[in-house]
């Protein structure tokens, strides 16, 4: 974009470059016709000096007119060449003129064509950053919602461990419980083994001092 306006630029410069040569030869062009109605407003007075004074100056008005003649010639001559040469230069500028009207108006035509798809793709970029931040939004809402979640969940864990933990406490203590009664237990055994066997000694003794009297066996309790 920033190429087709300094085209149109160069240009309109041309056009205003154009304009002024134009209006150059223009001037030039009036000039020549004022010279030449000037010349020929000089040969009408020679000639009427020429009527009053015919006879004196008979060679020297056909001098003289022979020179303005040629002069008239010339200056015609000239006025009808750069006429002509203007009248080309002036054709060759409007045709260099139109070209570049229609180079403009091409210009002009891309120019809004671009601005047509800059705004077509805008738009398009708009609608895509509508849809992401739409998505954007949800996956936040979707975050926020697996957070609470996993806060809940978490709660929930944290509750289950304190329970398993104490669960685990109770169990140690009811495990240290039963080991101490099964220690108590093995203890009262071999307590009881002991006093049976002191008690068998203690019997065989009684019926090796007394071996007429009956003895009645001693039974041993569960």
């Amino acid at each position: 974009m920033d190429e087709l306006r300094r085209r149109l630029q160069e240009a309109e410069h041309s056009w205003m470059q154009c304009k002024e040569d134009c209006i150059r030869f223009t001037e030039r062009l009036n000039n020549a016709e004022r010279e030449a109605k000037g010349a020929i407003a000089a040969k009408e007075k020679l000639e009427k000096t020429r009527a009053e004074d015919f006879e004196q100056l008979r060679k020297q008005s056909g001098q003289r007119d022979e020179q303005l003649t040629t002069l008239l010639q010339e200056t015609e001559t000239r006025h009808t060449q750069c006429r002509t040469e203007l009248q080309q230069m002036l054709e060759a500028e409007i045709h260099v003129c139109n070209k570049m009207k229609e180079e403009c108006k091409r210009l002009t035509q891309q120019l809004e064509d671009s601005a047509e798809k800059s705004s077509a793709k805008v738009q398009d970029a708009n609608k895509e950053c509508s849809k992401l931040k739409k998505k954007l939004d949800e996956s936040v809402a979707r975050r926020r919602t697996l957070e609470e979640q996993n806060t809940k969940k978490d709660k929930r864990i944290h509750e289950l461990q304190s329970r398993l933990k104490q669960n685990d406490e109770n169990t140690r203590k009811q495990v240290d419980q039963m080991c101490q009664l099964l220690s108590t237990r093995n203890n009262l055994m071999k307590e009881r083994k002991i006093l049976s066997q002191e008690v068998e000694f203690l019997r065989k003794q009684l019926i090796a001092k007394i071996p007429s009297e009956p003895v009645t066996p001693f039974m041993e309790t569960a």
